[in-house]
């Protein structure tokens, strides 16, 4: 018989954890004054993917383990499924900023790993599983340069980047990924003499992921780890732009709320995330992330804290039937400030005159 009642234990703890964290760092300024580099140093490309990651405030270096697990962690592509594809595309603040997502991978897992694969199993000495990922990263839009005699000529910008990621599950250890990257832009017929002005480079991302107990996931990746140049070919001066090197780390926790909701139709699960992504040349960002699922669907929500601006918050949706999974488009909202401070007075009453907001 399904208990109607429990009292508290560990797992609720655990299940509050990383956002207790992401709260925790919310309460303190954050000092570095570094912003997002420009258009020419993949800044467009760092706008996120993935419905569901984006849902959750992009809280996801913990969790990466769908189609989207490259881009967040390399680490993560060994826990989505055997075989999986997947992909998105939006246009970002409906400017015209047309951004694209494809990537699709696969497992062998170990012959003692216990998972369910339609893939044969590896017969390698401490080896859980061995993953493959390819992934296509695009943005394009119209943008007007300056022609002969001043007229103004469209020209089709477009940022790509091609990625082949591998990843290793050690028992007990945990998971290692490595991200091999292809940068390459184009401007056509921007170029000194008519033709197309282009840039190209090439960069490594690396991530980590471990469980050290049940439903708790800790995560953490590097991005363009040794800084990527960016060559610029055909252009006026031929300047080379650089990629800085980036790092998110975050931890998660799923809960099974079967013995907590009396309900079969709303009994499920609650996965609760927390991030903090930093970096020379990137805006540093604490994230915090929710997904409520039950049944087929899943509802989602998350907070975003950039430096020097104000709160934003996230929320999606998405349904699964099988192996089919559809995750709706999230959407933002910014709370003002007189707001922020409002929810400040409220959760820390003795510390908002000490210690405040970056605005």
């Amino acid at each position: 018989m399904k208990r109607l009642y429990a009292r508290p234990n560990k797992s609720i703890l655990f299940c509050f954890l990383p956002i207790l964290i992401s709260l925790l760092i919310l309460s303190f300024p954050i000092t570095s004054r570094a912003s997002d580099s420009s258009i020419g140093s993949a800044a467009i490309l760092r706008s996120g993917f993935g419905a569901r990651a984006l849902g959750m405030g992009g809280a996801y270096v913990a969790i990466a383990d769908d189609y989207s697990a490259a881009y967040w962690n390399p680490a993560g592509i060994a826990r989505a499924n055997s075989i999986y594809l997947g992909g998105m595309r939006y246009d970002k603040f409906g400017l015209g900023l047309n951004l694209d997502y494809l990537s699709g991978g696969l497992t062998f897992p170990g012959r003692n790993s216990g998972r369910r694969s339609l893939l044969p199993s590896l017969n390698l000495p401490l080896i859980k599983g061995l993953s493959f990922a390819g992934t296509y990263l695009g943005f394009s839009t119209e943008v007007r340069a300056l022609g002969p005699g001043g007229s103004e000529i469209p020209i089709n910008y477009g940022e790509r980047s091609f990625m082949a990621t591998a990843g290793i599950e050690f028992p007990l250890v945990g998971t290692v990924g490595l991200t091999g990257k292809n940068y390459s832009f184009s401007a056509p017929n921007a170029g000194v003499d008519g033709k197309d002005a282009s840039a190209s480079g090439f960069g490594f991302d690396l991530g980590y992921l471990v469980k050290p107990l049940d439903g708790l996931t800790l995560g953490a990746a590097a991005f363009d780890l040794t800084g990527t140049d960016i060559k610029w070919k055909n252009t006026p001066t031929e300047p080379t732009d650089t990629v800085h090197p980036r790092y998110s780390a975050g931890a998660a926790y799923r809960i099974n709320l079967n013995d907590f909701i009396p309900s079969d139709f709303l009994a499920g699960s609650l996965t609760t995330s927390g991030q903090y992504s930093f970096g020379s040349g990137t805006s540093n960002k604490v994230r915090m992330g929710f997904e409520y699922s039950a049944w087929l669907f899943s509802l989602r929500a998350g907070a975003v804290r950039p430096e020097e601006s104000g709160v934003y918050f996230t929320a999606g949706a998405g349904i699964q039937v099988q192996f089919l999974t559809a995750d709706l488009p999230g959407f933002r909202t910014t709370l003002s400030k007189e707001r922020i401070q409002l929810i400040q007075s409220f959760f820390r009453p003795n510390f908002v005159s000490n210690t405040g907001w970056i605005w």
